[in-house]
Formats: C-alpha cells, sequence, structure tokens
C-alpha cells in the first residue's frame, strides 16, 4: 500500500512538471501540488509514523481516515471535476439531467 501511494506521488509530482512545461492554468498546478503536499504527509505517517500495532499509531491512523472523511462530506456535491454527471452517466446509462452540478 505504502508503494502504491509513493507511485502516486510520482506520477503527479510528473503531471507537475508537464503542466508547467505546457503553461497549464495555475488553479490546475495549485490543485496538483496541494495533492502532492497530501500524498507526501500521508506516506511519510505511513512510512515513518508510528505503526498500527501499537495502540498510539492506530489511534494517528484512524484519527486521519476520520479527518478525511470529515472533510470529504463537508465538500459540495458535484465539486469534482464532473463527478455526478460521470457517475449519472455511469449508472443509468444516460447523460445526467441538465440542472445537476457540472
Amino acid at each position: 500500500m505504502q508503494s502504491t501511494f509513493a507511485l502516486l506521488l510520482v506520477f503527479v509530482v510528473s503531471v507537475i512538471v508537464l503542466q508547467v512545461r505546457n503553461a497549464m492554468p495555475r488553479r490546475w498546478i495549485g490543485a496538483n501540488l496541494a495533492l502532492v503536499v497530501g500524498l507526501a504527509a500521508y506516506v511519510a505517517l505511513v512510512t515513518v509514523g508510528p505503526s498500527t500495532a501499537s495502540l498510539g499509531g492506530l489511534r494517528i491512523q484512524v484519527r486521519d481516515a476520520e479527518d478525511r472523511r470529515v472533510r470529504r462530506d463537508r465538500e459540495p456535491r458535484g465539486s469534482g471535476v464532473g463527478c455526478h454527471a460521470l457517475q449519472h452517466a455511469a449508472v443509468t446509462g444516460r447523460r445526467a439531467p441538465p440542472d445537476s452540478p457540472r
């Protein structure tokens, strides 16, 4: 699992390099930089942090997972890039209705 997130971190950094070289909008680069910071913190926590075999390490891992869930639940629906429309299309096989967030 650690290697998966480490590889994802490498992938996002390479995407950022390509975005900078191709003069992509700064908000995209900023979003990917925020993702890199979060992934780097998570990889550091999992790799160097306390083990889940100890009570303290288990508490940190559970608190981190709960914090991420609360943050995700507080996001407005459809804040992802077309997530709602893609989910609707995948489930129903049709385009999302016009009043759905995009």
